[in-house]
């Protein structure tokens, strides 16, 4: 069904409307709801009772103002009188405030209806840190959900759902190794120039999930050629979907992978430049690079089915001994130079799609300018705000 494979911000009433004319059922993934969540603490508990579950579980979709019966959907009715803001932010805000851990990559959407009124979804992740406990007005309780709807967790689930979590964390950190060590092997799916690289990958935590595979088969409305530049090639190989870009014949300068389930790896050769005697690594050209393949990674991940939380990994090889290519004073200091090869910037939580690529790579680019000896980007405010110019 349309509501389970497009973003949510393209759901429309017709979507809701084939929820009706096709019969499908409330269950594991699913729920109807003919109101809103009501302001009593009761009403409160169990719509996070609600959340936690599919969180806990699978995954899945809350739609308030649809009618049903015996699990069914019957009506499209809707929400009249809704304030689609205010409510998206009480419950964002109760969300938010009511679960313990933190659950990441929630989306809330009023869906306008025909007559006026407007049906409210939100998207509930598989959750990749569970369990997630209820614990509004000191609750302390986990749900989970089967096909019969939520139920509460006992200690064996919560305690397999711990262990399921850092097992998720320890593949993604060996996949990056992996990846990092075949690609200065010279493995890579196109042969690359040799010399210095920028690698990035962008893993969702649900590539790891049993069955997991992202949809491949609209190749055409993937975004991957922006994310290495222009003038590039697109072709399907044993591990997904292939972007490249050629120096000439038999040599590129830059490929993105995406994998068959979800994570993508974005790779540049770095040219190296000495115009003060030592190799420096440009940062307007450094900058443009990532700012790119985050744009367009994230538009790829949600054309593809997959959501947040997604791994940002950044890591540089061949650069030891470079320094920041910078306009700030004190560029040319000789301590201030990577110390190591290959250099495994410390990865950062993509827990959104919306933002910005330079909000989201705050911590990132921090940690190269720290890894060169700097205390921070200048190029950021006190507030995390990109005031840099790259462009």
């Amino acid at each position: 069904m349309p509501l389970f494979r497009k973003p949510l911000s393209e759901i429309t009433e017709a979507d809701l409307q084939a929820l009706i004319a096709n019969q499908v059922p409330e269950g594991r993934t699913l729920d109807y709801k003919r109101d809103t969540v009501g302001r009593s603490d009761s009403n409160k508990k169990e719509f996070l009772a609600d959340v936690s579950s599919f969180a806990n579980a699978a995954g899945g979709h809350l739609v308030f103002g649809m009618d049903e019966a015996g699990g069914l959907p019957t009506a499209l009715p809707g929400l009249a009188g809704l304030d689609a803001d205010a409510e998206i932010r009480r419950l964002d805000e109760l969300i938010r405030d009511g679960l313990d851990p933190t659950l990441l990559g929630i989306e809330l959407r009023a869906v306008p209806l025909a007559d006026g009124a407007a049906a409210l979804v939100i998207r509930i992740p598989k959750s990749w840190n569970p369990p997630h406990q209820v614990t509004y007005q000191k609750t302390f309780r986990f749900y989970g959900r089967g096909a019969a709807g939520k139920h509460p967790l006992d200690v064996t689930t919560v305690r397999d759902l711990v262990l399921l979590s850092a097992d998720v964390a320890e593949r993604v950190r060996r996949f990056r190794i992996e990846r990092v060590a075949q690609i200065v092997a010279d493995e890579t799916p196109v042969p690359l120039k040799n010399g210095a690289r920028l690698i990035v990958h962008l893993v969702p935590l649900s590539a790891f999930g049993a069955g997991n595979r992202a949809d491949l088969s609209s190749d055409h409305d993937l975004p991957l050629i922006p994310m290495i530049g222009i003038a590039g090639r697109i072709r399907y190989n044993v591990d997904g979907l292939l972007g490249y870009r050629m120096l000439d014949e038999r040599t590129s300068d830059a490929y993105v992978q995406l994998f068959h389930n979800g994570a993508l790896e974005v790779v540049h050769h770095i040219q190296e430049s000495s115009p003060y005697g030592r190799p420096i690594l440009p940062m307007l050209s450094f900058m443009q690079e990532l700012t790119h393949a985050v744009t367009h990674g994230k538009t790829t991940l949600r054309r593809v089915g997959l959501s947040t939380p997604v791994v940002m990994a950044l890591t540089l090889t061949g650069m030891q001994n470079w320094i920041l290519g910078t306009s700030h004073s004190g560029r040319l200091s000789e301590v201030r130079a990577f110390d190591r090869n290959p250099l495994f910037v410390p990865d950062a939580l993509l827990t959104g799609f919306d933002g910005t690529a330079e909000a989201d790579l705050h911590d990132l680019v921090d940690s190269v300018w720290q890894a060169a000896g700097w205390p921070r980007c200048p190029d950021y405010d006190a507030d995390g705000q990109w005031i840099g110019q790259w462009r």
